[in-house]
Order: structure tokens, then sequence, then C-alpha cells
């Protein structure tokens, strides 16, 4: 698809874009029926020992996608 022009792939793109919305309607339908416990989410954490791996997956998978 990066090879034709932006009027080429409008159509793939607003797929994508109807794709994204359901998917993301559909995760914020199921996390409300599901119920969201607060109890277990804190702002800074207590405990830092995964973040350095959290922080270079973050920045992996960016690199890592494009060439699957």
């Amino acid at each position: 698809m990066a090879l034709f022009d932006l009027k080429e792939n409008a159509v793939m793109q607003v797929i994508g874009f109807v794709v994204l919305l359901a998917t993301s309607i559909g995760f914020i339908v199921l996390f409300i029926s599901q119920g969201i416990n607060m109890d277990n989410i804190s702002l800074w954490g207590t405990e830092w020992e995964s973040l350095f791996g959290v922080v270079l997956f973050n920045f992996a998978l960016v690199i890592a996608i494009p060439a699957w």
C-alpha cells in the first residue's frame, strides 16, 4: 500500500480507521461491562525493577513491527 498514491489507497485508510474505531469501542465496552477496579492502579507504582524492560520493549516494538 505504500507504493500507491493517497488517492489510490484512500479506501484502505478508511477501512483501517473503521477497524480501529470498532476495536477501540469493543475494548471500551468490555472494560466498562466487567468493571474497573481502581484499587489496583497506582500513580507511580510500588516497584521499579521492570521499568527498564517496559521502556526498552516500547522502543523495540516500534522498530520490530515494520520489519515483520
